[in-house]
């Protein structure tokens, strides 16, 4: 089954240069394992809270009258400092990447989402609160606190087959993605939900004008993923397919928290330690998977 829209829009900004095709060298080149998912940290906010430092039509949005909760990406450093000033509610996570509000999957069940209609309930993202049914504005969900939430997933993919692939995001409201690999990242952005088209899809490929899909070796790679929702519906999906095949979440199997132990390393500490240094880890979280995974290469 489809789990992603079936036409991927290249809204995204890419953070690569747009090649007629795009690859990658593992990190680590060895056999898989099975995997538990990405290491997820999770935050909910005061949604009356003024913190965005977001410009949008010469203004910072925390200085105007109406400029409340999460704008962009670049608010989770503020709300990862902020402690108890502005988080209400926080969680951790070791999963795959698939998510959404009860405001969201509310609307995917009754149909209200048209284009949508290849998509599927998600689990509930773990720092909202109850369901819209307890709401009496159903789906309109703000005195649920479903609300202004983000999340910051770190680790590997395995990747078990060599060949051309393609990564997407389908989010609602903003994302930022990072694949590592030895030497090299491929990013893609959805920045700011100022002048952002809300929900949709991004493939990876698109995004770097890959037009013959990203070529990826057997082996594992860092990823990085952040998101947040402002106001309403809100999704996050990490997705995977070959380039001729069809998009699929990736499955928890083929996702780490670190790269197994028992798997040796064949390269030299020198080139493991080259490609982590492009990693951006803002949290703690990705330092200490760092920490692992130069320890699983010595």
């Amino acid at each position: 089954m489809l789990k992603f829209a079936p036409s991927l829009a290249a809204l995204a900004v890419g953070l690569s240069t747009a090649v007629a095709h795009a690859g990658l060298i593992p990190l680590v080149a060895a056999p898989g394992a099975v995997g538990s998912g990405l290491a997820g940290s999770w935050y909910k906010v005061d949604d009356s809270a003024k913190f965005s430092n977001y410009v949008y039509n010469g203004e910072v949005i925390k200085d105007t009258a109406w400029g409340t909760g999460i704008w962009s990406i670049g608010d989770l450093a503020q709300i990862q400092a902020s402690g108890s000033a502005l988080v209400l509610n926080s969680a951790s996570t070791v999963s795959a990447v698939s998510f959404a509000n009860d405001v969201y999957n509310n609307l995917q069940a009754s149909g209200s989402l048209g284009t949508w209609n290849m998509d599927y309930v998600r689990p509930v993202a773990p720092v909202v609160g109850p369901s819209t049914s307890d709401c009496p504005m159903a789906p309109e969900a703000a005195h649920c606190d479903q609300w202004n939430y983000a999340a910051i997933f770190s680790g590997f993919l395995y990747i078990g087959t060599s060949g051309f692939y393609d990564l997407g995001i389908f989010a609602d409201d903003g994302f930022s993605f990072s694949l590592h690999g030895s030497g090299q990242t491929l990013s893609m952005l959805q920045d700011s939900v100022a002048g952002g088209p809300g929900r949709s899809s991004y493939s990876l490929a698109d995004t770097l004008g890959a037009g013959g899909g990203i070529e990826l070796a057997a082996g594992y790679y860092g990823v990085d993923l952040s998101y947040y929702n402002r106001l309403q519906a809100g999704v996050i999906d990490f997705g995977i397919k070959p380039w001729d095949g069809y998009w699929e979440t990736v499955s928890k199997e083929q996702l780490f928290t670190q790269v197994p132990s028992e798997v040796p390393e064949p390269g030299s500490a020198a080139l493991l330690a080259l490609a982590l240094a492009g990693l951006w880890g803002s949290s703690r979280v990705v330092g200490r998977q760092r920490r692992a995974l130069a320890t699983a290469a010595s």
